[in-house]
């Protein structure tokens, strides 16, 4: 429980190791405070420092340039009510797109030094901030009605805390503060953060010797009891979590219980800083806002939706709208000009959520025209030809000139017939016919770990044993089984692309085992696989996926043999292959050292992926669900969510919730992204 006295308040204060623990350590505070410090994050204070340290020098280097000198970046200035200049730049993660970089100024040494920890900075934070979600999921998700959001259609739910964090999208921002007046009124008013929560920094002070110092009695919060105090933050407080209105929009209402006691409090909080001559003040914020597609029914709109009325409409969109009353309104950070208009730069178009490049061979979009066609334009399209028209539908879209007017809809299912059996029968395919498939894996394997989603949208199991080689040799094999409670498109295992810079998840650059209904060389983005050979046109191999293109077209040769490779449930095949012999449920079995050029790790840990599409025979977005990242131990049989195992060092584990920040995409779009949000949330401290 935090401390507080006449006008001082000391957070609660819990070690990052702690947030391992099977104890509850965030309810109480985040109930009564709605504050939590995170200490001792290992070397995490001297990335920060170094970071911070830099901060200030680079924004001046970078808003003295013209905005083409440093490619797609901007740094925002806004003066505040006390005359204080702030300057921001801000960056976004976006859980289809992976993470955006932050603006770079390669000829400013200033900016080139804050880049050096950067991406560790991040990651680190990324990483906490996984942990946190899960460790708060674990102590809250039990005393609520679940699912606590849905898309608009109710096809996919976000159930739990870590769901919304997982699939929300993530504003982060850099703030430099310089005092130029000397006014008392506050910096920033009263006034409670949009989002389910922030992670950030408590602010240091800039010295112009070039010292960095803790900011002291310049953050208040008005506390649970009605009164104002000063936040008395020390060195040891490596990352705050706050909480924001949102835990009043989507978590609080959907308690079992009324008991107030119980109840998650947004924290209202304020900045005044001090006439300091000699410092600027440096901070570094992350705010977890609710996912695009969850839709709220009080506003009868989604999140994304939301947050495009409040950029489009600063002055007249509704009092309360995004908010958990009609009393309160989200106050406009946002740039204006250009930056604000939703607009891409020459040579770019809006698909696929973002500003993509024309593709090579494709004429720019003033000279796609024809005046006796009216229908030829620069369009969003898909390969069957069906039209994205505001650019914003998942899968395989991208710019091209086209007259197609078509619709989009759904690709083919799979075949009703023998081995596909589409849709499952929900008579046979039932809990019982689940659990009595999983008990000959259980009986020969070692260690499992349960990928099922705790909403139920998910099924599968991951079973796996050491094999030591006998040829006296130190070399182990993996023998495993992924079980999909799912009927066969396709289904794959293997490593995430756990490196510096790789996008989506970990997704892109994975090396994997995947299994299909047909042959990869046949596959078409247009007709799917060739199903017309039954088991006999079965095929797993080997595949990396593509670095910056996700879909199958891109990376659908394989990087080593094509097993042909349908087996029953009794055929011991140490060839990697896949198992239909149930109408139900499918599995692939693999025993093997390595995939491709990745050993197994097995006297350690290693970052895994799975994901399976029981729907079609397309090789296309396999939607929310029946996919997960997750960490191995493989000796020990420890597994689970990434960040979950205790004692695992920061520094071994996969970046989380789709951060992974170097070179992610167009800054465009990064740029376009972050003026949306900024739009739409309130005033950061």
């Amino acid at each position: 429980m935090a401390t507080a006295h006449e006008d001082m308040f000391t957070p609660h204060r819990i070690s990052h190791a702690s947030l391992f623990s099977a104890n509850k350590p965030l309810l109480d505070s985040l109930t009564t405070d709605g504050l939590v410090s995170i200490t001792d994050i290992p070397g995490f204070r001297q990335i920060k420092e170094n970071t911070l340290k830099h901060l200030h020098e680079c924004l001046l280097d970078s808003s003295s340039q013209e905005e083409e000198e440093i490619g797609s970046s901007v740094v925002l200035e806004a003066t505040l009510n006390d005359g204080t200049l702030r300057r921001t730049i801000a960056s976004a993660t976006i859980p289809t797109l992976g993470a955006f970089p932050f603006p770079k100024n390669d000829s400013s040494p200033n900016c080139k030094a804050f880049q050096e920890k950067l991406q560790e900075f991040r990651s680190t934070i990324d990483k906490v901030t996984l942990v946190f979600a899960n460790q708060l999921g674990s102590e809250l998700d039990h005393s609520l009605k679940l699912p606590l959001m849905s898309t608009k259609d109710g096809e996919y739910s976000f159930h739990g805390v870590a769901d919304i964090v997982g699939n929300g999208e993530h504003l982060e921002h850099f703030h430099s503060y310089e005092k130029l007046e000397k006014d008392h009124e506050d910096t920033i008013e009263l006034h409670t953060d949009q989002g389910l929560f922030i992670a950030f920094t408590p602010s240091l002070y800039h010295n112009k010797d070039d010292r960095l110092s803790l900011s002291k009695g310049d953050f208040y919060i008005e506390t649970a009891q009605g009164d104002t105090a000063m936040v008395e933050f020390s060195l040891d407080d490596d990352l705050v979590f706050m909480l924001g209105d949102g835990v009043n929009q989507y978590i609080n209402p959907k308690f079992r219980s009324e008991d107030p006691s119980r109840k998650l409090r947004a924290t209202p909080h304020y900045v005044t800083l001090d006439d300091k001559e000699d410092a600027v003040r440096v901070w570094f914020g992350r705010m977890v806002l609710p996912p695009s597609d969850a839709y709220s029914v009080k506003d009868d709109k989604t999140y994304g939706e939301i947050r495009r009325l409040l950029s489009d409409n600063k002055q007249t969109a509704p009092n309360g709208l995004g908010c958990s009353s009609i009393h309160q309104r989200a106050l406009d950070a946002a740039p204006q000009g250009d930056e604000a208009d939703g607009g891409c730069p020459e040579g770019k178009f809006q698909c696929w959520f973002r500003c993509m490049d024309i593709p090579a061979g494709e004429p720019s979009i003033e000279s796609c025209t024809d005046e006796n066609d009216p229908d030829l334009s620069m369009k969003c399209i898909n390969p069957r030809g069906q039209v994205s028209w505001d650019g914003m539908k998942h899968g395989d879209y991208y710019p091209k000139c086209t007259n197609s007017t078509a619709e989009i809809t759904d690709v083919p299912s799979l075949p009703s017939e023998e081995p596909f059996n589409y849709p499952q029968d929900e008579d046979v395919c039932t809990d019982g016919a689940w659990s009595e498939y999983l008990t000959d894996a259980e009986d020969e394997f070692d260690f499992v770990h349960d990928l099922t989603t705790t909403d139920g949208d998910t099924a599968a199991k991951f079973f796996w044993s050491v094999v030591d080689n006998d040829d006296g040799s130190n070399k182990s094999f993996i023998k495993g089984r992924l079980s999909f409670n799912g009927l066969f498109g396709w289904i794959a295992f293997g490593f995430a692309n756990t490196a510096d810079g790789a996008k989506k998840n970990g997704m892109n650059g994975a090396q994997v085992l995947m299994a299909t209904p047909g042959s990869p060389l046949d596959y078409s983005p247009v007709t799917g696989f060739d199903l017309s050979k039954g088991e006999e046109g079965f095929r797993v191999a080997e595949y990396v996926i593509d670095h910056s293109d996700s879909a199958f077209r891109h990376w659908q040769d394989p990087v080593g043999p094509i097993s042909i490779s349908a087996k029953s449930a009794s055929n011991v095949n140490l060839a990697p292959s896949v198992d239909t012999s149930h109408e139900c449920f499918t599995s692939l079995d693999f025993y093997q050292d390595r995939i491709h050029e990745t050993e197994f790790n097995t006297s350690g840990m290693n970052t895994m992926l799975w994901a399976a599409n029981g729907e079609d025979s397309f090789a296309g977005y396999h939607g929310r669900g029946n996919r997960a990242v997750f960490d191995v131990e493989w000796k020990t049989g420890e597994a689970g969510a990434r960040g979950s195992l205790d004692n695992v060092d920061l520094g071994t584990l996969t970046d989380s919730l789709g951060s992974s920040f170097a070179a992610a995409g167009s800054g465009t779009m990064m740029s376009l992204v972050v003026a949306s949000f900024l739009a739409f949330v309130l005033l950061i401290i």
